[in-house]
């Protein structure tokens, strides 16, 4: 969301911001963790597909909640 400044970005940080929280906050690092512990089980993903998104999603200094 930092990094876009584009309508989407603009729109997320004016109106919806209230519903992001931070990626340090002790339960959105626990829940990123179990989400990203399901993906790596999964067989019908690609593995590079597996690191594109955890690249993307850890790379995010917020998190929606």
């Amino acid at each position: 969301m930092e990094r876009g400044n584009d309508y989407l970005a603009q729109w997320a940080k004016k109106v919806f911001a209230r519903w992001f929280d931070s990626t340090a906050d002790k339960d959105i690092v626990e829940c990123y963790g179990e989400v990203m512990n399901w993906v790596n089980r999964q067989h019908q993903f690609y593995d590079k597909a597996k690191r594109d998104f955890a690249s993307c999603s850890s790379s995010s200094r917020f998190s929606f909640r």
